[in-house]
């Protein structure tokens, strides 16, 4: 894999990605929980996931969501805390789309009208398991 070319170029396209993530402010950071709220585009849907699982090692005491904006609202990522590693999905389920694994759970179209529900939904969700 490393003789072909094409390693090098997607190498380094997975770097810029991350990077791009990386240089978002936080749209909330509370004490327990930090939500990232990234553009509308291709980088940013390849990294999600990745950027997630990057920010639930670097801070294991914070519950972490990443929004990506897309037409009409938002596609949801939600990482209980590593060190307790519960309540994400009873979170996403209170959502139309929402759903998947304590640890780790997602809306799949969270329209912008319950964008301030889900921020208020989520420090309740993670200050009440602390």
């Amino acid at each position: 894999i490393e003789g072909e070319p094409i390693f090098e170029v997607l190498r380094t396209a997975y770097f810029d990605d991350l990077d791009r993530a990386e240089s978002v402010q936080p749209a909330r950071a509370g004490e327990h929980g930090v939500v990232y709220v990234l553009p509308d585009a291709a980088w940013s849907r390849r990294v999600n996931g990745i950027f997630s699982n990057r920010l639930s090692q670097s801070h294991p005491q914070r519950a972490h969501a990443v929004l990506i904006a897309r037409h009409g609202g938002y596609t949801v990522s939600v990482r209980a805390p590593v060190a307790q590693p519960a309540g994400a999905d009873e979170l996403c389920l209170r959502f139309e789309s929402g759903g998947g694994r304590r640890g780790a759970a997602g809306i799949n179209l969270l329209p912008e009208s319950d964008f301030a529900r889900f921020m208020a939904e989520f420090e309740r969700q993670f200050a009440e398991r602390n």
